[in-house]
């Protein structure tokens, strides 16, 4: 007999034990699937936490800054800072009737305008309280008067124009209240109004502010002060009216401003 043949046969393995590392490898869907996950409930809950802030601070109608936002809404950084605020703009928007203005006057900062059309709920029954739009009334005359001069307006101006309607700013009005303050100091605040302070004689002077720019249609305000005038041609008011073309509006409100019993209505 000769030497027993050796055949080869597939060598037979016994199941290794699975490595307690395997596990714990991450799948790179899953992490991109999570991280997109977290980054939307991150960026609705970061706008809700700046709508409700926005909502809160807005009746002082003062204008948002970036660093504003960041320092009360907690995690609002640089990075989704951008989808955030374009999230709380549509729900500003969608929601409440408010539009989130960006304005850019070397500083960037927001302002809230109120994007409802204005409806005066007429009054049921008399009453002795003051109109609650008399403020509105005032900072319409104040605009139209520096609108009208076409360029800025001196303290002096803006005095002598409001004495001739019998409103001082050096006194308490019995409807406006604090003429002076309103006029210096929270339209200033509100981005309406711009001062201007000359460096060699101190003198200041009125302009339009952002606010008032992005909010106030020129082109309405020159149809009123047409009504005013017994003038049926914008047109005929040229500086005025090219203004008015090129005015950055950006959400006009519809008012109504009864002129001699008659209504002149935004549109």
């Amino acid at each position: 007999m000769g030497p027993k043949r050796k055949y080869l046969t597939q060598p037979t393995t016994s199941p290794q034990p699975k490595s307690k590392y395997r596990s714990t490898q991450p799948n790179i869907d899953n992490i991109f699937q999570q991280i997109e996950a977290s980054s939307s409930v991150d960026v609705n809950e970061l706008a809700n936490d700046c709508v409700r802030y926005i909502i809160y601070k807005c009746g002082q109608q003062l204008p948002f800054r970036r660093s504003d936002l960041q320092k009360n809404i907690k995690g609002l950084l640089g990075k989704n800072f951008d989808n955030v605020i374009e999230r709380t703009s549509l729900i500003l928007k969608n929601v409440y009737g408010f539009k989130l203005i960006l304005c850019d006057t070397g500083s960037k900062f927001y302002i809230v305008s109120n994007n409802l059309p204005y409806v005066e709920e007429p009054d049921e029954k008399q009453s002795d309280e003051l109109p609650k739009d008399r403020m509105s009334i005032l900072l319409m005359l104040i605009l139209a008067h520096i609108f009208m001069s076409t360029s800025a307006v001196s303290q002096a101006s803006m005095y002598s124009f409001l004495k001739s309607l019998h409103v001082d700013p050096e006194r308490n009005h019995e409807l406006f209240g604090n003429v002076k303050e309103y006029l210096t100091n929270t339209l200033v605040k509100q981005q309406y109004l711009n001062i201007d302070k000359d460096s060699i004689t101190n003198d200041i002077s009125f302009s339009w502010g952002v606010r008032a720019e992005k909010e106030i249609s020129k082109h309405e305000l020159l149809k009123f002060i047409c009504k005013v005038y017994k003038s049926t041609n914008p047109k005929a008011w040229t500086t005025q009216y090219n203004d008015a073309v090129n005015q950055p509006l950006e959400n006009c409100r519809n008012m109504q401003i009864e002129v001699d019993g008659e209504e002149t209505n935004s549109e």
